[in-house]
Parts: structure tokens; C-alpha cells; sequence
């Protein structure tokens, strides 16, 4: 049976001269995004002056509003994250989980990749399938989570995540 799951990356480029403590903070607060009713998972992920946060969504695509406008996630990005940043992208993307045993709650990794196929990107959704397919090969299966993007679409037309427990550099 096929369940069809959404996701909701944050990537932010941290200020270079935030203290221990404003890092902290930023993380505390990142976790709180897993009380919102909206949200099934956190993942949080930071190296040198990126900040990553990857959410996995418990509305259908058609609430995705239901999110994206809730007070958590508002505070989040604009007064924990905002300050603290100099860019940031995100991206919604849906997967279709086809084997029921990939439960993304229970990966055992150490490092964790998120994944954007920009618009411009001259590719036809067959060879994103494919690369996807190569993606799950080299990582194993039910390390990676791919799926095309909701309404940024023209920004970005696929997004995914890679579970690894080695760094990997794609």
C-alpha cells in the first residue's frame, strides 16, 4: 500500500558570529516545532553556519496552510530563525513511502542531506526518477526520501532527503 507523505525543509545560512547560547536557543526552539499538531517528526541538522530543519507533516497536500500558517511555525522563522540568519530556502515536497517497513521515524543515520532539483534545472522528470533510483542504490534502501516539490514549484521541482551514517558529498 502506497502513503503519501509530506515533508518541509528549512535551509538557513547562520550569522558567523552567533554565540554557543544564540545556537542553542535556535535549536530549542526548532525542536518546539514538533509540538504543533501539524507536524508528525523533526529532524535538525547544523554544520559550520548552516542550519538545517526537516519536518515530516501530518496534513494532506491540500492543508498544507494549516502549517505553513500556524503560529509555531510563523514564530519559528520569523522571530528564533530570522534574526539569526542571512538566507534561507525551503521547500515542500511529497513521497509515496512504498514499502511500509521505510518508517523515516526509526532511521538509524549520523548525517543527514537535504536534497533540491531546482526549476531552471534542464532535466526531464524521467532522468530525476532515475537519479533518484542511482541515489537510493548508493545509499541503501529506506535511507532516502524523494518526492516532487508542492507549490514551489517553480522554484524547485523535486526535493529529498539522504540518511547516511557517513558524510556523503553530492
Amino acid at each position: 500500500m502506497t502513503s503519501q507523505t509530506l515533508f518541509h525543509i528549512i535551509a538557513a545560512t547562520q550569522k558567523e558570529d552567533l554565540t554557543e547560547s544564540q545556537q542553542q536557543e535556535l535549536v530549542l526552539r526548532a525542536k518546539e516545532l514538533g509540538e504543533d499538531a501539524t507536524v508528525a517528526n523533526v529532524w535538525i541538522g547544523r554544520r559550520g553556519i548552516n542550519f538545517v530543519v526537516v519536518l515530516e507533516l501530518t496534513v494532506e497536500e491540500h492543508s498544507l496552510e494549516s502549517f505553513s500558517d500556524s503560529p509555531s511555525h510563523v514564530s519559528f522563522v520569523v522571530h528564533a530563525l530570522g534574526p539569526v540568519i542571512t538566507g534561507m530556502w525551503s521547500a515542500d515536497f511529497a513521497s509515496n513511502l512504498l514499502d511500509p517497513l521505510i518508517d523515516p521515524r526509526k532511521f538509524s543515520h549520523k548525517y543527514l542531506t537535504v536534497i533540491a532539483i531546482k526549476s531552471q534545472a534542464r532535466l526531464f522528470e524521467w532522468q530525476i526518477d532515475q537519479w533518484g533510483e542511482s541515489l537510493t542504490h548508493f545509499a541503501g534502501q529506506g535511507n532516502v526520501v524523494l518526492g516532487p516539490t508542492i507549490e514551489e514549484r517553480d522554484l524547485y521541482r523535486s526535493a529529498g532527503l539522504l540518511f547516511s551514517q557517513v558524510p556523503t558529498g553530492i
